[in-house]
């Protein structure tokens, strides 16, 4: 870093890449919300400049100087934490034994208010690689998912993984989303055989 400071990261690439950082190692708690990201400058401009140096090492950007311009919103990075006790942005608490490590994904240099659908599959593959930034705080209690402890609550993740001779095997990485209704209408619209004035 221009700092002088050196930071252990894991960059890696499932569903978008993504660098991982410890947010002990950068000044954070790991249990950080809007405001305490989103307001502190000295905090965003090293988590830019680590951004944009992963950025130029898998060719999103040129200069990491330039990294907002050439590639504005990949790669993510996230801070990440061991499981503890928290409070959502809804003021709820999140219990530790609920989930297997904490995430403050930052998107386009803020907060997300959650986790990207796409940031949670690459957080479960760095999850499951031993040495990774990720999987020196998981806890990984199920082989079969990883609970991510976010700003707005938990959010399970699927990740089926198995060492090979040539490395880690995913054979899953997935995760759900609900769904529900906006909107029930009819349109109308004119016949194509007939026509219109």
């Amino acid at each position: 870093m221009q700092s002088g400071q050196t930071v252990h990261a894991t960059l890696c690439d499932a569903g978008n890449p993504c660098v991982w950082l410890s947010a002990a190692e950068i000044g954070c708690n790991g249990s950080e919300l809007t405001t305490e990201i989103n307001e502190n400058t000295e905090l965003l401009d090293t988590v830019r400049e680590i951004r944009g140096k992963a950025g130029v090492c898998i060719g999103l950007a040129t200069d990491w100087r330039r990294v907002d311009q050439q590639s504005p919103g990949l790669p993510m990075v996230g801070l990440v934490a061991a499981p503890a006790d928290y409070r959502t942005l809804s003021g709820d608490q999140a219990k530790e034994k609920q989930m297997d490590l904490r995430v403050r994904l930052l998107f386009m240099n803020r907060l997300h208010e959650s986790i990207a659908g796409s940031g949670s599959i690459c957080l479960a593959a760095a999850s499951r690689i031993p040495g990774s930034v990720v999987a020196e705080v998981a806890e990984n209690r199920s082989p079969g998912e990883l609970l991510i402890g976010h700003p707005s609550g938990i959010t399970p993740t699927k990740v089926h993984a198995r060492a090979t001779a040539d490395g880690i095997i995913f054979d899953v990485l997935g995760f759900s989303r609900t769904a529900r209704r906006l909107m029930d209408g009819t349109v109308y619209y004119p016949h194509p055989d007939k026509e219109t004035r």
